[in-house]
């Protein structure tokens, strides 16, 4: 089972995942975050997303895709909340903090998975920036399940999927 199944099956999980990413974010970044209406789409790139933190879930012979994805702008103002410092420039050294972000998020839903009887082995968090988000479309998925959030200073996007293979 991956954790695509796992979250389409069950409301209560997707809800525990909306709440993980809202209290990862205003706790570190310190900023307001709203979560709005799930939904499932096939997957493909989003123009408005320039830096996206990525894990790769394993449980058994199946892979799963964890994602955070963040307008430039939010991601800006959420590491100037984080660090007290001016953002001029996204390096991939600054872009690190998607990863570090997409990784918390997930420590804090993974006992949840657990109590659920589910182990996931996970990767080291990638992160992709504006010049290789064509890395990102060429993901091969079916469909995923995306939980956007707008912030004072954008929208970001949450995207669980399976990976094929």
């Amino acid at each position: 089972m991956t954790l695509f199944d796992v979250v389409r099956s069950s409301p209560e999980m997707i809800q525990h995942i909306q709440e993980s990413v809202c209290k990862t974010l205003k706790i570190y970044a310190r900023s307001e975050i709203v979560p709005k209406s799930h939904f499932f789409k096939s997957h493909a790139g989003d123009s408005e997303i320039t830096i996206i933190g990525m894990l790769d879930l394993k449980e058994e012979n199946n892979t799963s895709v964890l994602s955070l994805g963040f307008a430039h702008a939010v991601f800006v103002k959420i590491y100037e909340n984080m660090f007290q410092e001016q953002l001029t420039e996204v390096s991939l050294e600054t872009a690190d903090l998607a990863g570090e972000l997409i990784n918390i998020v997930f420590q804090s839903i993974d006992p949840e998975l657990r109590k659920r009887g589910h182990r996931f082995e996970t990767s080291l968090p990638k992160v992709l920036t504006k010049s290789d988000l064509h890395r990102w479309v060429t993901i091969s998925a079916d469909q995923s399940l995306v939980l956007p959030f707008s912030t004072e200073y954008g929208d970001m996007l949450f995207e669980v999927f399976e990976t094929k293979g």
